[in-house]
């Protein structure tokens, strides 16, 4: 699937909280809300299209001159051979985001009971 046609898939299920996808000279980010980074990242790698079973890097960028923090999530689709970029913008004065572990902690298609 193409940048474009991820992000169409991503907002078909989430509306509103999915804009467009950032202007870059590479690969086109998507950047998503705080609040809903965990979701999104489930359903990115439960969905039967997305199939992004890896976190291949998560990395974040300080922005002193825009007062900002970006952490930085690119996912891998090992069965779909497809990679996608998001973005989340935080406030460099309370930069607290949710962590995504839970959602690459146990194998694709892992249906059973955890503990944690």
């Amino acid at each position: 699937m193409t940048f474009e046609e991820i992000q169409q898939r991503l907002a078909a299920k989430f509306g509103e909280r999915i804009g467009a996808l950032a202007p870059a000279n590479k690969d086109a980010p998507l950047v998503v809300p705080a609040a809903d980074i965990v979701e999104i990242c489930r359903y990115a790698r439960e969905d039967e299209e997305l199939v992004f079973d890896c976190l291949m890097n998560l990395s974040t960028v300080d922005w002193p001159k825009k007062n900002q923090i970006e952490v930085v999530y690119h996912l891998w689709s090992y069965r779909r051979r497809h990679a996608f970029i998001l973005k989340v913008a935080l406030d460099r004065a309370k930069p607290e985001i949710a962590s995504v572990t839970s959602v690459w902690s146990r194998p694709t298609g892992w249906s059973g009971s955890s503990s944690t």
